[in-house]
């Protein structure tokens, strides 16, 4: 697990109680404790951590592990691949 992921997955432990492996796949929707009030808190987390601030539209966008690493790429924490425009 890179430091991100542990990042992202210490975050919604903390926020939604979620503590089984994190992967692309995981969606608000399907974390039962990943609720709108864990979200904020979650979001919260990760600002704090990467010294970021997300905008509004970001934080709706971040319902899943892969888009939460897609925003933090695109803010310039270098974890993950983002697709480049063609």
């Amino acid at each position: 697990m890179n430091e991100v992921d542990g990042v992202i997955a210490g975050a919604l432990r903390d926020a939604a109680a979620y503590t089984d492996p994190i992967d692309d796949d995981l969606m608000l929707s399907t974390v039962p404790g990943w609720d709108s009030l864990a979200h904020v808190l979650t979001m919260s987390i990760l600002e704090d951590r990467f010294g970021l601030h997300f905008q509004n539209e970001e934080m709706i966008e971040m319902t899943s592990v892969a888009a939460i690493r897609d925003v933090l790429a695109r803010h310039g924490v270098g974890c993950c691949p983002v697709d480049s425009p063609s």
